[in-house]
């Protein structure tokens, strides 16, 4: 069994060589080809491309994944995150925080940029008239800032036994049974057919545009917290109280010359000739009048071209003052510099002026002396008779 096994076993090394002879030698090189080479460099640069594609697709689904998850962020976290939980109201208005707040019909938890603010805005000013300005604006991450201001009432116009209310814009405002307070009272102005948060057609209420227009060049030229009362009633004679003390007649309201009359008006306040109450009549454009009372025989008349002469004469007079402050200056450094020949001169007039002065005395003194002595023998004549 033995000698069997050893036979297999030489018999294996006779077939493949000379056995541990053939594991030493040298392997056999091939051939070089350059062939081989070509096909070797285009493989390497086919595998190389397609490296690259993939770290290409990589790039791009990772890019494509990022957009997704940023727009998703976009989308979704302002619903999440931006959800009102406080709302505060500022500004000046008669009109109570929790009214607004409740007429906005925003409610806590909603979100924030889902507020239609301008819509909102326009929907508080339809509900209250006398708001005049009406902001919305967003404080992140969750309050809601409402800004609101009032307008000013203007006009206090008497219809039926009660008044309509509006500001300089022509709106009404509100309606009451009594004239608003730090407005013109107004009567004589139809003003059927006007609601609370309708304005003035100047076409439709000419009277009542007129009364703003006069309003508006009053308070132009400084005057129309002056203004307490505007009698329309009849077109070509509108009065106008003026602080209580004055009645002003302005005629007719054409808006030609109204402008005019009331710039006739301010300088007529400031002339010192007139009376603390009564009448001004502004109803002749050239000359004005006014008197202490209803009686014309004691008018006071005032030509348009006086008061221009004499706003033109303290124009003057402040102009010769500031002229006269320049020139006195210069004639003081004038007399600076001849006061040592006036001196002079001074000193030589003063000597003679005392020799003359001491002959006067002189003079003065035998006079007296005669007048005394015939003073003296009147009275002894007077005493002998």
């Amino acid at each position: 069994m033995r000698n069997s096994r050893r036979n297999s076993r030489n018999a294996k090394t006779r077939r493949s060589g000379t056995g541990n002879a053939s594991r030493n030698r040298a392997p056999r090189r091939e051939p070089y080809h350059s062939s081989d080479a070509s096909r070797t460099g285009a493989r390497s640069r086919r595998a190389l491309v397609e490296r690259q594609k993939k770290k290409k697709r990589r790039r791009m689904i990772s890019r494509i994944g990022i957009a997704v998850l940023v727009l998703l962020a976009i989308v979704f976290a302002p619903t999440i995150f931006f959800q009102v939980s406080k709302i505060n109201v500022t500004g000046d208005t008669r009109y109570t925080s929790e009214q607004l707040i409740k007429s906005t019909g925003v409610k806590q938890g909603d979100n924030m940029f889902f507020l239609d603010t301008e819509q909102i805005a326009a929907d508080l000013k339809d509900e209250y008239p006398y708001l005049d300005t009406v902001k919305l604006r967003r404080k992140l991450p969750s309050t809601l800032q409402i800004e609101v201001n009032d307008r000013t009432a203007a006009l206090s116009i008497e219809q039926n036994g009660k008044y309509l209310i509006l500001d300089m814009s022509g709106k009404v405002l509100e309606k009451t049974k009594s004239a608003a307070k730090g407005t013109a009272k107004v009567t004589g102005v139809p003003m059927k057919g006007l609601h609370v948060g309708d304005t003035v057609d100047e076409d439709k209420y000419g009277k009542a545009a007129s009364v703003m227009k006069l309003l508006e060049l009053t308070d132009q030229y400084g005057m129309k917290k002056h203004i307490k009362t505007i009698d329309v009633e009849k077109a070509y004679d509108v009065r106008v109280t003026y602080d209580k003390r004055y009645t002003i007649l302005l005629g007719a309201l054409e808006e030609s010359n109204l402008e005019h009359k009331i710039q006739f008006l301010k300088a007529i306040l400031k002339e010192p000739s007139l009376p603390e109450s009564g009448v001004i009549d502004l109803t002749d454009e050239k000359e004005a009048r006014y008197r202490p009372t209803e009686d014309t025989t004691s008018d006071v008349v005032i030509k348009e071209e006086e008061l221009d002469k004499a706003a033109g004469t303290a124009e003057t007079k402040t102009e010769s003052a500031d002229s006269t402050d320049t020139e006195s200056t210069d004639a003081n450094s004038t007399d600076a510099n001849s006061t040592d020949a006036d001196s002079t001169d001074d000193s030589s007039n003063s000597t003679k002026q005392a020799d003359t002065d001491n002959s006067s005395e002189d003079k003065t003194d035998s006079s007296a002396g005669g007048n005394s002595e015939s003073d003296g023998d009147s009275t002894a004549e007077a005493a002998n008779d």
